[in-house]
């Protein structure tokens, strides 16, 4: 029993083996180049004078309860 159970597992295995087993050979990704023409990306600037005065407002706010859940009209 022992002998067939063994023989059962193999099997199973080499099955599963063959079945997930990649079936051709797939190269490595190349390390990418720079594009020529193509501007670089900008990072974004300084914030203005209104960006800066509307983050300071948001962060001013509440960030947590009933208030942050059912805002007001006003």
């Amino acid at each position: 029993r022992a002998a067939i159970a063994f023989t059962v597992a193999l099997i199973g295995t080499t099955a599963l083996t063959l079945r997930t087993a990649p079936t051709h050979y797939e190269p490595p990704v190349p390390p990418g180049e720079t594009v020529r023409g193509v501007p670089p990306r900008v990072a974004p600037g300084a914030l203005s004078d209104e960006e800066l005065e509307l983050r300071q407002k948001l962060r001013d706010q509440f960030q947590a309860g009933p208030e942050r859940l059912a805002p007001g009209t006003g």
